[in-house]
């Protein structure tokens, strides 16, 4: 039970810790965008500013959004939860290859039988962090 509770906190913590470092960030810089695009005055010296924070606005909560969605899918993976580690960290390294353009391979020795699912979601947060690192 202490290594569930422990692991849970780590769990949370890192949760906070990248919803604050990521999307938070990102929605904080487009309310930022909006703010200046509704503070400036009318005038055709000011249309092409507009213009800029508008595009900038819709750029940030776009990125905004895929970051959220990065993030779900990294705390609540379909795969992992159906007893799939080998796949779901597969799936992981393909997106952070394609999101860096940097080639990685994920050598291993497939299971023959699943892993309780405490120890393939350590796995997978282990491995998260190798990758990232």
């Amino acid at each position: 039970m202490q290594l569930v509770t422990e692991q849970s906190n780590q769990d949370r913590q890192w949760i906070a810790c990248e919803i604050h470092d990521g999307f938070i960030q990102t929605a904080t810089a487009a309310l930022m965008q909006l703010e200046v695009l509704r503070g400036l005055l009318p005038g055709e010296d000011r249309e092409n500013a507009r213009t800029r924070s508008a595009e900038n606005a819709v750029t940030l909560l776009r990125a905004s959004i895929g970051e959220a969605r990065r993030l779900i899918a990294e705390i609540h993976s379909p795969n992992l939860e159906s007893g799939e580690l080998i796949p779901t960290v597969e799936c992981f390294a393909a997106e952070l290859e394609s999101q860096f353009g940097i080639p990685i391979d994920i050598c291993h020795d497939r299971l023959n039988a699943s892993l309780e699912p405490a120890l393939e979601h350590a796995a997978y947060r282990i491995l998260q962090e190798c990758l990232r690192n």
